[in-house]
C-alpha cells in the first residue's frame, strides 16, 4: 500500500513541471474608461459618421486605441495568445525590433504592435503605420448654435493655432463634403452632454 500511495506521489510531482510547460498565458488590452449615455463633460478621440441637415444631428463613433502593456508584450511567447480586435489569436511567431513587434509575420492572424510615446504597445496597419482603434461606443448630438470646430489640419492655415469655425461653417462644409472631419477628430461634450466643440488635429495625410 505504501509503495503504491510513493509511486502515485511521485508521478504526480513529475507531471507537476511539464503542466507548467503547457500553460498558456492570454493577453489583453489594457481596460478603457466604458462610455455610457449618462456622461457629460468630456472629450474622446472619435469619427464623424454622418451629418443629418434636415434635423441638425451629427452621428459620432467614439473610438480608442488598443493598447498592450509592455510587460505582457516582452513576455508574449510562441504558444501563448493575444486578444486583439474582437478574437483571440495564438502566437506561433514573434519578431521583435527597435521599436516594433510583429507577430505572426506574413499570415492571415498577423498583429502588428508599435511602440507609443508611454512605452506601451499599440495595435498598427503595417501598411499606413497608423494605429488601429476599437469603437467604444456610438451616439448622436445635435449641432447647436454654440459649437465650434477648432481646426489644425486645415491647409489655409500658417501658424500654430487652429482655425475657428463656427457651427454653422461647419454644417455648410460637412454638407458640401460628407468626408470633412470625418476622421482624426476629438468630440468635446459640455456640462450637460451636448457638443460644445470638435477639435481636428493635424494629421500630414489628411
Amino acid at each position: 500500500m505504501f509503495r503504491k500511495a510513493a509511486a502515485l506521489l511521485l508521478a504526480l510531482i513529475l507531471l507537476i513541471p511539464a503542466a507548467g510547460a503547457f500553460a498558456q498565458t492570454t493577453v489583453t488590452a489594457l481596460a478603457v474608461e466604458p462610455y455610457t449615455e449618462m456622461q457629460s463633460a468630456f472629450s474622446c478621440r472619435a469619427r464623424i459618421l454622418e451629418y443629418d441637415p434636415a434635423t441638425g444631428m451629427l452621428g459620432i463613433e467614439l473610438i480608442v486605441p488598443e493598447i498592450f502593456s509592455r510587460e505582457d508584450i516582452e513576455n508574449l511567447h510562441a504558444g501563448d495568445a493575444i486578444w486583439s480586435g474582437t478574437r483571440e489569436i495564438s502566437v506561433d511567431t514573434i519578431t521583435r525590433m527597435e521599436t516594433d513587434v510583429m507577430i505572426n509575420a506574413d499570415t492571415e492572424d498577423q498583429v502588428y504592435l508599435t511602440e507609443d510615446l508611454q512605452g506601451n504597445y499599440r495595435t498598427t496597419d503595417p501598411a499606413s503605420g497608423d494605429y488601429i482603434y476599437m469603437e467604444l461606443g456610438r451616439i448622436e448630438r445635435a449641432v447647436t448654435d454654440r459649437m465650434l470646430l477648432l481646426d489644425a489640419n486645415d491647409p489655409e492655415t500658417a501658424g500654430d493655432l487652429p482655425v475657428v469655425y463656427t457651427a454653422e461653417e461647419f454644417t455648410a462644409k460637412k454638407t458640401q463634403d460628407p468626408e470633412f472631419c470625418a476622421d482624426s477628430v476629438y468630440v468635446v461634450m459640455d456640462g450637460n452632454g451636448g457638443l460644445a466643440a470638435i477639435y481636428r488635429y493635424y494629421t500630414p495625410w489628411n
